[in-house]
C-alpha cells in the first residue's frame, strides 16, 4: 500500500467550523442570559441569525450547546438577566 499525502481537503473547514461553533456557543450564552435555561433552540437560532437546522449541524441539543459555552468559560446564569446583574455588581 501507498503512503497517501493529505492534499487538505479534509481539513479545509476546520477552521471555519471552530468559528461557527464558537459564534453559536456565544450566541447560546446571550439567549440564556436573556430569556432564562427556558430559552429554546429557535430562541438560540434567532440570536444567532441562522435556522435551527444549522444549529443541528454543530450541536446535538440546546444542552449540549450550554455544556460548551460552560467548558470555554463562559457562565449560563439561573435567570433572565443573570450576568448583567453580577456584571454590574462586579463593576467595570
Amino acid at each position: 500500500m501507498a503512503n497517501v499525502k493529505s492534499d487538505g481537503r479534509t481539513t479545509r473547514w476546520d477552521d471555519h467550523r471552530a468559528t461557527r461553533r464558537t459564534e453559536f456557543v456565544q450566541a447560546a450564552v446571550r439567549a440564556i442570559d436573556a430569556l432564562g435555561p427556558d430559552a429554546s433552540v429557535a430562541d438560540i437560532a434567532a440570536e444567532a441569525g441562522v435556522s435551527k437546522p444549522v444549529l443541528y449541524r454543530y450541536f446535538s441539543d440546546k444542552a449540549e450547546s450550554a455544556r460548551r459555552g460552560r467548558r470555554v468559560g463562559l457562565r449560563v446564569g439561573p435567570g433572565p438577566g443573570a450576568h448583567r446583574a453580577a456584571r454590574a455588581r462586579a463593576g467595570p
